[in-house]
């Protein structure tokens, strides 16, 4: 239990570092972003035996950032696979010009 949550840490520290790091203005292929997240959602899934029962839809032009980060956290959580991180939605806050999550995107 303690393996787990030292792997969460660090995956999650180093998330918050590449993040930081990054391009916030790089985008992904929307084909390539389908791709990361659904081997991210398949590989938790095959580890929880179960996903949501709702399908992740990835906005055209993706920021770089949003998706990694989605895909990462979507590993790192816990089971049952229920529901989708709630950051995955800053996948959508730099493709429309009326979203504002403020706590997202300060």
């Amino acid at each position: 239990m303690r393996v787990r949550m030292l792997f969460r840490t660090v995956i999650l520290a180093a998330v918050l570092a590449v993040s930081a790091c990054e391009n916030e203005d790089a985008v992904l292929n929307t084909d390539d972003a389908y791709t990361e997240i659904a081997a991210a959602i398949n590989l938790k899934a095959n580890e929880c035996g179960n996903q949501p029962a709702y399908p992740l839809i990835i906005p055209i032009s993706p920021p770089e950032y949003g998706v990694r980060l989605c895909g990462l956290l979507i590993i790192g959580a816990q089971c049952p696979f229920n529901d989708y991180p709630v950051f995955c939605i800053e996948m959508y806050t730099r493709t429309c010009d009326f979203c504002d999550v403020p706590i997202l995107n300060p």
